[in-house]
């Protein structure tokens, strides 16, 4: 039979094996809440002497944080001194002039309006030799957006495309024709090919704070400049049969330093999306910590709220749904459905599984613990 010393060494073990279970499932579901960021940083890259350099178009929301208790960027951007058409356009057709030939810029027809939920002029320009869309910041007349869809290729400075070394170049040299600058948090992601395009190849470079990657709009990997979406980061697309940049986005918001403490883990945020979620066959695809206008709730005057939330890929019925979980009081923010295939960006973490092994491992080592301490004390006693 067992003594009662025996016994009690062996309750006690039991206890202390539910709490150190108890305590490694808390680590194991939070210890990789914040990933480190991908892609590249900008020192190592042929952009290196492109970083905090020159001209830097961004909207800075920095003073419009708000903790009441989550965290969120309101941006009153539309309250400020904007540029008028006129100034606009001058802005834009001095970067035209820059980057096209002066010809083909002869007879054409300009069409210009205030747009998106951070204040920027989209110019339209068409004409006999050029047909080209043009986005400048409304607060700071610096381009933020250029499309050429088509010029005189008798105006085209073309050059050979042979390999990803040379998109860099081009990409590179476009930016530093242009006096722009890379912020050092920004991550290089490289040469990808364009979506919709087999001969556009295109450089990204990704707007990261700390571990956060910051999107206006939708998660997104790179979407054209037209289709509403707001991808934050740098763009250039190349031509890949004649090495001239087609497309340019700048987005790029400056933001306050975001806090780190008290995020809910993504066991729990995962939890929360399926409990809310609309479709009763979601599966999590896969999540991720990021800084995110959430569509569904505007401010008042119609600026972008910047979130810090748990953006969440689920497949339902085999199509793509994103959900939103506020990554610090878990409200469940917003659910948007999409028809596309489930394809998730490489940075987002699979989905969350606690590793419940460890309960009875944590059990079977203390009972083990507490039987050698009783051996042990045992021997010492026959000893004496």
């Amino acid at each position: 039979m067992i003594d009662i010393s025996l016994r009690r060494k062996i309750l006690i073990g039991v206890i202390m094996g539910v709490l150190l279970s108890s305590t490694c499932l808390v680590l194991a579901d939070n210890v990789r809440v914040f990933d480190s960021p991908v892609g590249v940083a900008v020192h190592n890259t042929i952009f290196t002497d492109l970083e905090e350099s020159g001209a830097f178009p961004q909207f800075d929301m920095s003073e419009m944080t708000v903790l009441t208790p989550s965290y969120y960027i309101d941006s009153n951007l539309w309250n400020l001194p904007l540029l008028s058409r006129g100034q606009a356009k001058a802005a834009a057709f001095d970067f035209l002039r820059m980057n096209l030939n002066e010809s083909t810029l002869e007879n054409v027809t300009v069409w210009g309006a205030l747009v998106d939920t951070q204040p920027t002029w989209a110019f339209i320009i068409d004409g006999p030799y050029v047909r080209t869309q043009i986005r400048v910041n409304a607060i700071t007349g610096e381009v933020v957006g250029w499309n050429l869809s088509s010029q005189s290729s008798s105006n085209a400075n073309e050059v050979l495309v042979n390999s990803t070394e040379d998109v860099e170049e081009i990409a590179y040299q476009f930016l530093r024709y242009n006096n722009y600058s890379i912020p050092s948090s920004a991550r290089y992601m490289g040469v990808n090919q364009y979506p919709t395009d087999p001969d556009g190849l295109y450089v990204e470079l990704r707007h990261y704070e700390g571990p956060f990657y910051v999107s206006i709009g939708r998660p997104t990997i790179f979407q054209d400049m037209q289709s509403g979406y707001r991808a934050e980061g740098i763009v250039v697309r190349v031509s890949e049969s004649n090495g001239l940049v087609t497309q340019f986005s700048y987005r790029w918001t400056k933001i306050g330093a975001i806090p780190t403490s008290g995020v809910i883990s993504q066991n729990y945020a995962e939890a929360v999306a399926v409990r809310n979620s609309s479709a009763t066959d979601l599966v999590i695809v896969a999540s991720k910590l990021s800084l995110i206008e959430i569509e569904s709730r505007p401010s008042q005057d119609g600026s972008p709220q910047l979130h810090l939330s748990w953006t969440i890929a689920g497949n339902a019925s085999n199509k793509l749904r994103w959900l939103y979980v506020d990554a610090f009081s878990g409200e469940f923010l917003d659910e948007q459905r999409t028809n596309g295939p489930v394809k998730i960006p490489s940075e987002y973490r699979a989905p969350s599984s606690i590793p419940y092994l460890i309960i009875p491992v944590a059990l079977v080592l203390s009972i083990v613990v507490a039987l050698v301490a009783s051996l042990i004390q045992k021997r010492r006693v026959y000893q004496a």
